[in-house]
């Protein structure tokens, strides 16, 4: 679970607005552990119970380091509350687009640091089984291919991503959730 609330931090020099997207992730982990999954929690906040800031690289070396142990029918979630972003494509996308949806992730000093969907569905292939199960919940502005799903790298695997609008939509924060959450 990874929430950002982009508030205290230096967030406001990148020109950054803030959230309340640290609830919308603890309500979503209080859920997976009610139905008796085990939750790694990410915010931005202090005050909330975390394992650390959810900068970029931390979230990717947890992806790996989960991915590595994942066998054939085991269930991997994945729960982003955050900024999302349209950004010029760096190269050609198979499907013909010309923008990468993004997630907006931050360092500590607030400087953003995005990952991109193809950087997402490369290493959806790359870190896990094939024959795992994995879910992605993106709870964000233009996620609707945020994780870059319909490359031929994927096809066939059991995954599925519940957006919280289309690629050209913007999602709703409304104080103290998201509209999706």
């Amino acid at each position: 679970v990874v929430g950002f609330d982009y508030k205290g931090y230096g967030c406001e020099k990148y020109k950054i607005p803030p959230l309340s997207s640290c609830e919308d992730g603890v309500r979503f982990a209080e859920m997976c552990r009610a139905a008796g999954a085990e939750v790694v929690e990410y915010y931005d906040r202090k005050d909330l119970k975390r394992v650390g800031f959810p900068t970029k690289a931390a979230i990717l070396e947890h992806w790996r380091v989960v991915g590595e142990k994942m066998h054939a029918n085991d269930v991997f979630v994945f729960f982003f509350a955050g900024h999302g972003a349209l950004q010029k494509a760096k190269a050609p996308e198979e499907d013909g687009e010309t923008q990468d949806e993004s997630m907006c992730f931050v360092e500590p000093d607030g400087k953003p640091n995005f990952w991109r969907d193809d950087d997402v569905a490369k290493m959806i292939y790359k870190d896990f089984h094939p024959d795992a199960h994995l879910l992605f919940v993106t709870d964000c502005c233009h996620s609707g291919t945020i994780c870059d799903l319909s490359r031929k790298i994927l096809t066939g695997r059991p995954i599925l991503h519940l957006a919280a609008v289309k690629d050209d939509q913007c999602a709703q924060d409304l104080g103290d959730s998201g509209a999706f959450t």
